[in-house]
C-alpha cells in the first residue's frame, strides 16, 4: 500500500509538470482555476483604468496592423507592469491578448502585435475556437439562433471577438467574458475601448473617455435593437485559450497572487513624479498603495521592497529591515487601503539613474520607477534665475533655439550640453518611417546612444507626423507639472525640423520661456496642451545626460571633503583640473572655509584671463593687489590676509569682467549695489535666500569656486 501511494504521488507530480505532450495534456491546473486566473487578471486591468489616446491618422484598410499601421495609439503596460517583459497593449484585441498572456502565458495569435480583431476573427483556428459565426447574409432568425447558441457555450475567461457589418476590412471589437464578477446576477464583458476618435476621417482626438470598461454581456446576446446585438451581426467568434492543446497553459505566479487576493489594485509612485529627477544628496520617498476592492479580507499578504541602488535607507515605517531588503506582512480588510512609505537618501552622482524595479506584492512585480540624479536644488535655482536674462543677452549668446539652450546651461549650471541646431537635433533622433503615402517619422533604433537621445524625457515626443514604435516612447499625457526647471521643448510646425520652422521653449519653474527670432518671450504655460496638434515636438532634460556634458566634472574627486553629491562638486573639480584652485592640504579643500582678499584677487585674475603678475612686495599676493589697483578693480590698499565679504568680492569681480548693471528687476531687499546686480543679471551670483543677498557675510570657498567658474564662462 505504501509503495502504491508513492507511485501515485509521483504520477501526480509528473502530471502536474507535463502539459501538452503530443496532443495529450496532463493539466497542472484545473479548468476552473485557469478561468479564475483569467478573470482576476482581467479585473486587474479594469481596476487600472489606463486611458487610451489616438492621433489623427485614419485607421483605414490601407493603414492597418499588417502594414505596420495603427502605431499612433498610446501603448500601456499590464497592471503594475506585472510581467517580466513588461508587455504592453494599445487596442482592444491587444488587451485581450495581454490578459491571457499575463494569466496563463498563452499567446493567442503568436505575438501581441498580430492580435488584431480581423486576424482573430478570420484566421485563428483550432480546438480553442468554441464558436464561430461568419454569415452576413444569414436570415434574422438564423442570426438570432446563432446568438443563443453562442450564449449557451460562453464560459468565464473566453474571448469574444466580432466584426462590423459595415466595414469591408472586418474591423470590430474584442472583449473578455468574466461572468458575474459583482455578485448581482449580471454577467459582464470587460473591454478596452474609446468613444471619441473618428476612425473614418482621422480627426484629431486625444481619447479622454477611452478605458477598460465593464459591459452587461446579456445585452450583446439577447437585446434586439442594440447596435452591438450579436443577432444583428454577421460575424463573431468565441475563443477559449484553455482548450488549445498546442499551447502551454500554466497559471503565472502573479495571476496566482491575484486569485488569492482578488480585486486587488497596487499603485507604485515616487516623490519626484514619473518624469522627475532626484536631487543630488536629497531624498526620495517611494509610496506603495494596496487597495482591497473586493468583498473578502486580505490575510497575510507579503510585500517585499529591496532598496534601489544608489540610495541609503532613511525610514520605512512598520517594515522589517534585513540589510537592504524591506518586507511587510499585511492584513487589509475588504474595501480598505494600506499605504507603505520608503524614504531613501540619494547617494548616486549627478547624471546617474536610480531604478526601483524589484518591489513585489505577493508575486506581482510593481511598476518600475526611474529617476535621474539632476543636480542640487541650488543648481536648479540657478537655472530658474536664467529666466530674468534680457533679450539683448539672448541675442548676444544665441542665434537659434539650440544655441539658446546651450547658453542656458553654460550660464546656469556651468555645463556645456552642446546641442546641435534644430535640423541636426532632429536627425539625431528621428528617421523616416516606412509608411507608404505618409511623411511620418519615428525614433531611430540607436537614438539613445547619442547625447541628445539620452536627454529625451520619457513619453514627451510626438505630434501629427510622429509614429511611435514599440519602445513605449509615445506621448501619453503632456502636462506642465511633469516638466521641471531646466527642461527644453522643441516644437516644429513642419518636418523635417529646421531653424525656420522650430520654436524652442525653456521651462523656468512655472513659466515657459520661448525663444523666437532672436528674442526671448514669456510663453503661456497653456501652450503645453496644444503640443499634440503640432507636427512634431520633443522635450529634452539635459541633466539626464550629464555624464556626457563635461568630462572635467566627471573626474574623480580630488579632495576627501568634496563628494560627487555636493552641489559645488563640478565647480571645484573643474577649477582644480585647470590649476586655478587648490586645496588647503593635499586631500582637503575645506569648502566651508572663508577666503582672504589675497586669495580672491588671485582667483579673479585667473578667471578673467590676466597673466599672473610677479610679486611687488613681501606678501605672496602683492602683485595681484598692484594689478587690481592698476586696472581700476580696487581704489585703495586692502589687508590681503583679511577675510573678504560677499559685497567686496562682487565689486572687484564685476569691474574685472567689465560688467555693468542694466535697468531691470532687483530681487534683493538688502542691497541695490550696481556691481552685485551686474553679476546677478549675468547669472554669476545668486542670493543667500530668494530675497536676501546678505552683502556683509563672508564667502565660503565652495561659493567662490562657483563664482569663478561662472566668470570664466562669460
Amino acid at each position: 500500500m505504501q509503495i502504491c501511494r508513492r507511485i501515485l504521488a509521483t504520477f501526480l507530480i509528473l502530471a502536474g509538470l507535463c502539459v501538452c505532450l503530443g496532443g495529450f495534456a496532463f493539466a497542472a491546473d484545473s479548468r476552473e482555476d485557469m478561468q479564475q486566473a483569467i478573470v482576476q487578471t482581467a479585473i486587474a486591468y479594469y481596476l487600472n483604468k489606463a486611458d487610451q489616446q489616438y492621433d489623427s491618422v485614419a485607421l483605414s484598410k490601407d493603414y492597418d496592423r499588417d502594414d505596420g499601421g495603427n502605431l499612433r495609439c498610446a501603448f500601456f503596460f499590464a497592471p503594475e507592469d506585472a510581467t517580466p517583459d513588461q508587455t504592453e497593449y494599445s487596442v482592444c484585441s491587444e488587451y485581450c491578448f495581454e490578459v491571457l498572456y499575463n494569466a496563463l502565458g498563452y499567446q493567442l495569435v503568436g505575438e501581441p502585435r498580430k492580435s488584431v480583431t480581423r486576424r482573430m476573427q478570420n484566421e485563428v483556428e483550432g480546438p480553442h475556437v468554441v464558436f464561430r459565426f461568419n454569415n452576413r447574409n444569414a436570415t434574422e432568425a438564423e442570426k438570432d439562433a446563432a446568438a443563443e447558441k453562442a450564449w449557451s457555450l460562453l464560459q468565464p475567461g473566453d474571448v469574444v471577438v466580432y466584426g462590423s457589418t459595415k466595414s469591408v476590412d472586418n474591423r470590430g471589437h474584442a472583449m473578455v467574458f468574466v461572468g458575474d464578477i459583482d455578485g448581482n446576477g449580471s454577467p459582464n464583458l470587460l473591454h478596452s475601448t474609446g468613444s471619441k476618435y473618428n476612425m473614418g476621417t482621422g480627426e484629431d482626438a486625444v481619447e479622454e473617455n477611452g478605458t477598460i470598461k465593464k459591459a452587461n454581456a446579456e445585452t450583446y446576446f439577447h437585446q434586439k435593437g442594440k447596435s452591438h446585438y450579436f443577432g444583428q451581426l454577421g460575424m463573431y467568434s468565441i475563443l477559449r485559450a484553455i482548450d488549445d492543446p498546442g499551447q502551454t497553459c500554466a497559471i503565472t505566479p502573479w495571476a496566482r497572487t491575484r486569485m488569492q487576493y482578488p480585486w486587488m489594485r497596487c499603485v507604485h509612485t515616487v516623490s519626484t513624479g514619473c518624469y522627475g529627477a532626484a536631487e543630488a544628496g536629497g531624498k526620495l520617498t517611494y509610496t506603495l498603495k494596496i487597495y482591497n476592492k473586493g468583498k473578502q479580507d486580505f490575510k497575510e499578504l507579503p510585500v517585499t521592497y529591496p532598496l534601489p541602488e544608489g540610495t541609503e535607507l532613511e525610514r520605512a515605517p512598520e517594515a522589517k529591515v534585513d540589510g537592504r531588503n524591506l518586507s511587510w506582512t499585511l492584513d487589509i480588510p475588504a474595501g480598505k487601503t494600506k499605504t507603505l512609505y520608503v524614504t531613501v537618501k540619494v547617494t548616486s552622482p549627478m547624471g546617474a539613474e536610480i531604478v526601483s524595479d524589484k518591489a513585489k506584492v505577493g508575486q506581482i512585480p510593481m511598476k518600475v520607477l526611474t529617476t535621474v540624479v539632476g543636480g542640487s536644488r541650488e543648481g536648479l535655482e540657478q537655472l530658474e534665475n536664467y529666466g530674468r536674462f534680457s533679450e539683448q543677452f539672448a541675442a548676444e549668446k544665441a542665434t537659434h533655439g539650440a544655441a539658446f539652450a546651450n547658453a542656458v546651461y553654460r550660464c546656469g549650471m556651468g555645463a556645456e550640453i552642446g546641442l546641435p541646431d534644430a535640423g541636426a537635433l532632429f536627425d539625431a533622433l528621428c528617421t523616416k518611417a516606412n509608411v507608404p503615402g505618409h511623411d511620418f517619422y519615428t525614433l531611430r533604433d540607436d537614438y539613445r546612444s547619442s547625447t541628445v537621445g539620452k536627454m529625451v524625457v520619457r513619453h514627451w515626443i510626438g505630434g501629427r507626423y510622429y509614429t511611435a514604435k514599440s519602445d513605449k516612447e509615445r506621448v501619453r499625457e503632456t502636462r506642465l507639472e511633469d516638466l521641471q526647471c531646466g527642461d527644453l521643448i522643441f516644437v516644429a510646425t513642419k518636418l523635417p525640423m529646421t531653424e525656420a520652422n522650430t520654436a524652442a521653449y525653456y521651462c523656468n519653474g512655472n513659466d515657459l520661456i520661448a525663444y523666437r527670432n532672436g528674442k526671448l518671450q514669456t510663453g503661456n504655460p497653456d501652450e503645453v496642451t496644444k503640443l499634440l496638434s503640432k507636427p512634431f515636438f520633443v522635450a529634452l532634460r539635459p541633466v539626464q545626460a550629464f555624464e556626457d556634458l563635461d568630462a572635467r566634472s566627471r573626474a574623480a574627486a580630488r579632495f576627501d571633503d568634496v563628494k560627487n553629491t555636493d552641489w559645488f562638486y563640478s565647480y571645484v573639480n573643474a577649477l582644480a583640473a585647470d590649476g586655478v584652485i587648490g586645496g588647503m592640504t593635499e586631500t582637503s579643500f575645506a569648502p566651508n572655509g572663508t577666503l582672504t582678499y589675497g586669495q580672491a584677487l588671485k582667483l579673479i585674475t585667473l578667471a578673467v584671463g590676466e597673466t599672473e603678475p610677479a610679486k611687488s612686495g613681501s606678501h605672496w599676493a602683492s602683485g595681484y593687489l598692484t594689478l587690481a589697483k592698476s586696472k581700476g578693480w580696487l581704489a585703495q590698499d586692502v589687508n590681503l590676509d583679511g577675510t573678504i565679504s560677499r559685497l567686496a568680492l562682487c565689486k572687484i569681480a564685476a569691474k574685472a569682467k567689465g560688467l555693468s548693471a542694466k535697468a531691470g528687476f532687483n530681487p534683493f531687499t538688502d542691497t541695490d549695489d550696481p556691481d552685485v546686480l551686474a553679476l546677478y543679471q549675468a547669472n554669476v551670483i545668486g542670493g543667500v535666500t530668494a530675497a536676501a543677498f546678505k552683502p556683509n557675510e563672508k564667502l565660503t570657498r565652495a561659493q567662490i569656486a562657483k563664482i569663478i567658474c561662472m566668470l570664466k564662462r562669460l
